[in-house]
């Protein structure tokens, strides 16, 4: 079991309830990694679409701050705000 950069001391002096919530984010963790693991073996036999398919999921999971929605402003709305008197 890996404990993602915490020291054996530090796993030890966890509490009841700080234990029970690594475990259960663990296991989602292993489990996701688990099937991350047969889709990258299953790689080479899928069809191109399928595999753009993956490899799109995959890079905005690593890169989330690249897929955050962006929300647009009006010129009016900007105005306001730079004045100190609006908000988005």
């Amino acid at each position: 079991m890996q404990f993602y950069h915490m020291s054996l001391r530090e796993v030890e002096g966890l509490t009841a309830e700080e234990d029970e919530m690594l475990w259960q984010a663990i296991t989602v963790i292993e489990a996701r990694d688990a099937l991350l693991r047969l889709k990258i073996a299953s790689f080479p036999h899928m069809k191109r679409a399928h595999q753009e398919k993956i490899h799109r999921e995959l890079h905005k999971a690593a890169y989330p701050w690249n897929y955050e929605a962006k929300r647009e402003i009006t010129f009016e709305q900007l105005a306001a705000i730079l004045n100190g008197r609006g908000k988005v």
